[in-house]
């Protein structure tokens, strides 16, 4: 199995979940902070294609739950900018498998790269989960 990197933001319950899955199924894990990590916008948009921008935002971001963000209102330029400036608002956990780069936990793309089923497991934030404090 290969190595992935594993962009985090720490003490999340859910990416907790996610890492233990990859580890289940071989993976050698290479965990980073996603909060931490200083990309350059290129490094950032390798993460979203093809995906809507919309799809890039943390829907748990303190910004968008409160209401005061609305990722539909952003350009993929804008969107890279605002998260460089704010990395708690790009989707979770952002991934390098085999040298393809995922934003977010899709296990059935995950399987596809992998060439391996993994099991489905629930990628939602609880209340109490450390992804809604900042």
């Amino acid at each position: 199995m290969p190595v992935v990197t594993f962009y985090e933001k720490t003490g999340c319950a859910t990416n907790q979940k996610q890492k233990k899955l990859l580890i289940e199924n071989g993976c050698t894990l290479e965990v980073k902070s996603l909060l931490d990590t200083k990309f350059s916008p290129q490094e950032l948009i390798a993460f979203f294609a093809p995906l809507p921008v919309e799809a890039w935002f943390n829907p748990n971001a303190p910004q968008i739950t409160k209401g005061t963000l609305n990722p539909k209102n952003f350009t993929a330029e804008e969107a890279i900018l605002a998260f460089m400036k704010e990395p708690i608002l790009i989707k979770r956990p952002l991934l390098v498998i085999a040298g393809k780069h995922l934003c977010g936990f899709d296990t059935k793309e995950i399987s596809h790269i992998l060439k391996k089923p993994l099991k489905e497991i629930d990628n939602s934030c609880s209340k109490d989960d450390t992804c809604h404090t900042f």
